[in-house]
């Protein structure tokens, strides 16, 4: 079946772009009038996905050598400082380096949500979502983009089935290269389970309290057991169970942070009810830390049944699960709570089990992670659509 689909919703196969039906809109300036340096906007900083995707980008072009600079889209015209969030927001030297304030070449790629419009035409956005639905406008927004990419092919598809016309890429996103430590699980201390995520942009939607009450059901009175969870300052703990086998970090880590954190874990507990990409769960999968989630939505592109301790879920109306986040619709996956209970009980009677599912998921994401994987098909796309870059 995968190989009957057309050449844009094929990762590997790709080889331009499918025609579209109607008149294309008339870009502003051809290929000819465009400028060699590659605008990349985006928000920039180096704790939020989407931040590290951009410093990521324009790092690894820059040992390219490929022109390239990059434009600051928060309204204030300035990423986040260190005085906010601490070391994690720091911005690489050589990432400052190429910051402008405007964009003289005449074309950009943009990082950011469907909402996200482009400045300049002609323009390619990489963009993903949380639901299968698009929110109101998000559709005409997203055909006035000469091309869009997306992480997975969830998105990828649930985007075209909902009218989105442009030519729709699917790069699988990258990890930073400290991730692939691949260290042994602990040997000492409890069997520690671990989650990290901002609740306060992602609400419910991360299912933070279910894995923390699935937990404590699953363990009962074992005290040689442990719940890490990752949170960040602006994140509510009012309705977390307190135990003292839970233990709760609120604070804006930098990687090497983040891959001491992994480190402490032997499972990774996904109770999200949806992603685009899921950037933690492909951390801790490169990190040789077995996922425990749901078979579905982007998680699918890398949670298989020898990468994963896979969950059963009820696929629910998004404003039923999330009631508070208003801009989600559609269908999400909901963790069936039993099915994760059993799940981490499987992971404390059979520790060899998810050593050896931890050892597949890193030689997964070895493949699938890479940075210069994803740059590669970047420049293949923004090639392919006629845009003026070297590869």
């Amino acid at each position: 079946l995968r190989d009957t689909f057309p050449p844009r919703v094929l990762e590997t196969r790709m080889v331009g772009k499918m025609p579209t039906p109607g008149a294309p809109p008339e870009w502003s300036r051809t290929r000819e009038e465009l400028g060699k340096t590659l605008t990349l906007r985006a928000h920039y900083d180096a704790l939020t996905g989407y931040g590290q995707l951009a410093c990521g980008l324009l790092q690894e072009l820059l040992r390219r050598q490929t022109p390239c600079q990059g434009l600051e889209m928060r309204p204030s015209g300035k990423p986040w400082e260190p005085a906010q969030w601490g070391d994690a927001a720091r911005l690489p030297a050589d990432v400052s380096g190429l910051l402008t304030r405007e964009n003289g070449e005449g074309w950009e790629l943009l990082l950011g949500s469907p909402h996200h419009g482009a400045t300049v035409s002609p323009s390619v956005i990489l963009s993903m979502w949380e639901s299968n639905r698009l929110p109101p406008g998000t559709i005409d927004n997203l055909n006035k983009f000469q091309a869009i990419i997306v992480p997975s092919e969830w998105n990828q598809l649930a985007w075209d089935a909902a009218g989105v016309t442009r030519p729709i890429y699917r790069v699988g996103l990258p990890v930073s290269d400290c991730f692939f430590a691949n260290d042994p699980l602990p040997t000492k201390g409890p069997f520690t389970f671990g989650l990290a995520c901002r609740r306060a942009h992602g609400g419910l939607r991360k299912g933070v309290k279910e894995a923390l009450e699935c937990f404590l059901e699953a363990v009962g009175t074992r005290r040689d057991v442990r719940f890490r969870l990752k949170i960040y300052p602006d994140c509510t703990q009012a309705d977390l169970p307190v135990d003292p086998r839970i233990e709760v970090t609120a604070a804006a880590y930098t990687e090497a942070q983040l891959v001491d954190w992994y480190r402490s874990l032997h499972v990774y507990v996904s109770t999200s009810h949806a992603e685009g990409f899921g950037l933690c769960q492909a951390q801790a999968l490169a990190m040789g830390r077995p996922v425990i989630g749901v078979m579905g939505h982007a998680q699918a592109e890398y949670l298989r049944h020898d990468t994963c301790i896979p969950v059963d879920y009820d696929l629910t109306r998004a404003e039923t699960a999330n009631p508070e986040n208003g801009y989600y619709s559609g269908y999400v996956w909901v963790p069936r709570r039993d099915s994760v209970v059993d799940a981490i009980r499987f992971c404390l009677d059979h520790p060899a089990a998810v050593q050896a599912i931890g050892a597949k998921g890193a030689g997964l994401a070895k493949q699938q992670f890479r940075w210069g994987r994803f740059v590669s098909r970047m420049l293949d796309v923004l090639n392919a659509e006629g845009l003026p870059v070297s590869v």
